[in-house]
């Protein structure tokens, strides 16, 4: 996609406001299994122009996490990036305090952030996952076999939380820019990266999937429906939904795309979860607001609330009481109306 070469990134306000639920500011009673989840690119890349205040919207995403830090559980990040130039290193001291913040809000578990693969010259994956919940497994860190971009070392980042005793696979990725065929590569890869859906213990797998696809939801290119091709590749069997999927819009200002998303495995969505959707506007003063100019990034966040299928909750005379999600939760179709 084309990109910003303004030396301070602000918004356009030819830009119109998607209507949003207003936050609770107030600590919200998390339920057993349920979880919000934040995506968000940042564009804070070191070798294109456009990029210059990105210390700075990376300290605003810092303003940004404590201000959505009573209702927001799992943060996943990209192109938060960390960089190479010779025997330089670029971006590493930014990502740190990001992390160490994120640690005082309760985020207490994090993933990425890991030094580039380049020998001289270029960026990791950009990913970065921070959760309240402990991972059961080592993150995974996968960079794309097929690449059209060297500089990033794009790929996928994942981890299994422990909601409430219950696993949740979460996976976030940045895939390349241009390249119709590379991004249906890279797309096979992130899908390679899903657990089995079926769980040892056979219960159902809860997945949820975020980043920045890079691709288009609301134009056809080529002759060919971009995002056809996602949902083909991703979830030809309805194995996850986009939560947006009824609703698409500009999630990425420049290029007037929606280009972010978050999906979930259908049974983790409770009927009213149109309702727990948000886009966020954040700016570099920590707030969310649709008609301020000084954002964090070129794209806007999304949020979404779940409930993970299997979570215990712990009653008063010890024992653990299984909540299953589809007992309390009807599922949608695989492709929301």
């Amino acid at each position: 996609q084309a990109r910003m070469e303004r030396q301070d990134l602000t918004r356009s306000t030819e830009m119109a406001a998607v209507p949003t639920p207003a936050r609770d500011t107030a600590a919200y009673e998390r339920a057993p299994g349920q979880l919000r989840v934040l995506t968000q690119n940042m564009f804070a890349h070191y070798f294109i122009r456009g990029c210059s205040d990105k210390d700075d919207r990376s300290r605003g995403l810092i303003r940004c996490l404590r201000a959505v830090a009573n209702d927001v559980d799992v943060v996943l990040l990209q192109e938060l990036f960390v960089g190479k130039f010779g025997t330089r290193d670029l971006g590493g001291e930014i990502v740190n305090e990001v992390v160490a913040e994120a640690r005082e809000l309760g985020f207490l578990y994090h993933a990425g952030g890991k030094d580039p693969k380049q020998l001289l010259l270029g960026q990791n994956n950009g990913l970065l996952i921070l959760s309240r919940f402990k991972f059961l497994e080592d993150p995974v860190d996968m960079t794309f076999n097929n690449r059209a971009e060297t500089v990033c070392a794009k790929g996928v980042l994942k981890a299994v939380l422990d909601v409430d005793g219950a696993r949740v696979h979460v996976i976030t990725s940045h895939l390349d820019s241009r390249g119709a065929d590379t991004k249906r590569l890279q797309l096979m890869e992130v899908r390679s990266a899903f657990p089995e859906l079926i769980e040892a213990d056979g219960s159902p797998a809860n997945i949820i999937l975020t980043g920045d696809l890079n691709v288009d939801a609301l134009r056809y290119r080529g002759g060919q429906h971009d995002y056809e091709m996602l949902l083909n590749v991703l979830a030809p069997a309805g194995e996850v939904v986009d939560v947006w999927a009824d609703a698409h819009l500009v999630t990425c200002e420049e290029d007037k795309a929606h280009l972010d998303y978050i999906f979930a495995s259908p049974h983790m969505l409770p009927r009213d979860y149109k309702h727990t959707r948000r886009v966020e506007y954040f700016t570099t003063d920590g707030l969310s607001s649709a008609e301020a100019k000084n954002v964090i990034s070129d794209h806007w966040g999304l949020s979404c609330t779940f409930y993970a299928h299997g979570a215990q909750e712990h009653t008063p005379d010890g024992d653990d009481e299984v909540q299953l999600a589809a007992a309390a939760f009807s599922p949608v179709p695989a492709s929301p109306a």
